[in-house]
């Protein structure tokens, strides 16, 4: 049942979800762009990888994960690596925790669909002013 295989896999507190993502993964060259983020071991569906750190912002850059036209993340961990799939290894939620969306094998690369509607993800923002 996958419901309670989500609940069994999901960390307990944000400090979790980063070790999750240091014992779970690695940085290395990628063959879609740049760097990516690889399955250090077997990752198993449901399984939260990390959760998203970083800024609220309103300026483009390469680590920018956009929410709304007008507002991104700065991403400051390593989950900023992770590259564009049409057929994503895994994906956003609500929380910022990224989940794998099926096995992801040692190895390989940890992928997320960029043209999906990240506001499902991120629910509810509030307005930014970067003032």
């Amino acid at each position: 049942m996958i419901e309670s295989t989500v609940l069994e896999t999901r960390p307990r507190s944000e400090q979790d979800a980063y070790h999750n993502l240091l014992e779970l993964t690695y940085v290395n060259d990628s063959g879609i762009h740049g760097k990516g983020l690889f399955a250090k071991q077997l990752i198993s569906k449901g399984t939260v990888i990390g959760q998203i750190i970083g800024s609220p912002t309103t300026i483009d850059g390469d680590h920018v994960l956009w929410i709304t036209d007008d507002l991104g993340i700065h991403v400051m961990n390593n989950l900023r690596y992770i590259n564009h799939a049409p057929e994503p290894t895994a994906a956003y939620y609500d929380d910022g925790e990224v989940v794998a969306l099926r096995d992801i094998y040692p190895d390989e690369e940890i992928t997320h669909d960029y043209n999906g509607d990240s506001a499902d993800w991120l629910g509810e923002v509030e307005e930014f002013d970067e003032d």
